[in-house]
């Protein structure tokens, strides 16, 4: 494990800088911090973020860093304080990288304050440390599955929003959990991986993703995927859009659900499919030529000899089939 105030050797290129803005004079309280660490990887960890508010970028490497993973962590006060107070809170706020055996974990909340479980439940009792998604132990096996409706806020959360950036290595699994924090995923490859998406109120998008599995669930955001090349795919909100584009997997199987939110497929760039679509009280739309059977709320059939299989089921949200979703519905960023 390594403290993110003094790094271990093993970061053979870590950096840490502060960048610290402050507004007029009367005021006289820092606005934002930036903290940055490279980390060298070998093997295959998972990757696990976990943030609250801000926002979660995650890019493919830059050339000539194959095996480097890159964080930049940019913490600022979503309001105003008196300027010891927000010294204070911003303090206590870091970066969190730590390096275990099989998995590489970042989260801002509640981590300055040594490590250890006793340590981890005292903090997030006083509110230092909003992790509701952690496991039992951090030793532990990827967060389990729990109904993304029970997750709840803690009672007091720092007024710190951190805007998070990865650049994550070729072939790395990946976790990324938020509350607010919207996610975007662009250009990343992993053949053999798997991604895990959750947030409760933040929009997911995915743009030129190569992975063996995703899985993306959201409550109230919407799910935005485009150009996504995964041989299985679950996506999952409750009353939110999902919003699918580009091309697939000739072989994969996508699966789509909501409660109430809308599912729009743009399949023009897929030469042959087969899809499944119900909807128990909403309208299935389409806009293509498929044969099969279609009715008001039902759609079963296809084109082409083969490609991906899409099954969508939703209770009353709408279902439509269309060639091209408008490009701004699909690569639009929440801040």
């Amino acid at each position: 494990m390594m403290e993110t105030r003094r790094p271990s050797p093993a970061l053979t290129r870590a950096t840490l800088a502060f960048v610290v803005s402050f507004a007029a004079p009367a005021a006289a309280q820092p606005l934002a911090e930036r903290e940055e660490h490279t980390l060298e990887v070998s093997g295959t960890p998972l990757v696990r973020v976990m943030n609250f508010a801000g926002h979660v970028e995650v890019h493919g490497t830059d050339p000539g860093e194959d095996r480097v993973l890159r964080v930049v962590g940019v913490k600022r006060l979503s309001r105003e304080l008196p300027p010891e107070e927000s010294a204070r809170i911003l303090d206590r706020i870091s970066l969190g990288l730590r390096h275990r055996a099989h998995h590489i974990e970042i989260s801002p909340y509640g981590l300055r304050s040594g490590g250890g479980r006793r340590a981890r439940n005292r903090d997030e009792g006083r509110g230092r440390g909003p992790d509701p998604f952690r496991p039992d132990t951090a030793e532990g096996p990827p967060l389990r599955d729990r109904p993304i409706t029970e997750i709840r806020a803690p009672r007091q959360v720092p007024p710190v929003e951190v805007d998070l950036e990865l650049w994550l290595p070729e072939g790395l699994s990946l976790e990324v959990h938020t509350f607010s924090a919207p996610v975007t995923l662009t250009d990343l490859r992993a053949p053999e991986g798997s991604f895990r998406l959750r947030s409760i109120s933040g929009t997911l998008t995915l743009t030129g993703v190569e992975v063996h599995e995703v899985r993306a669930e959201t409550v109230s955001a919407q799910l935005r995927i485009r150009d996504l090349r995964a041989q299985r795919g679950l996506f999952k909100t409750l009353t939110a859009a999902i919003h699918l584009d580009g091309a697939l997997h000739a072989k994969g199987w996508y699966e789509f659900q909501t409660h109430s939110g809308p599912v729009v497929l743009g399949l023009g760039a897929t030469a042959g499919f087969a899809i499944d679509a119900a909807s128990f009280t909403g309208e299935v739309l389409n806009e293509l030529e498929i044969e099969g059977e279609t009715g008001r709320n039902r759609l079963a059939g296809g084109r082409g000899p083969s490609g991906p299989r899409l099954v969508v089921n939703t209770f009353s949200g709408a279902i439509s089939l269309t060639e091209k979703i408008a490009s701004n519905q699909l690569v639009a960023k929440d801040r």
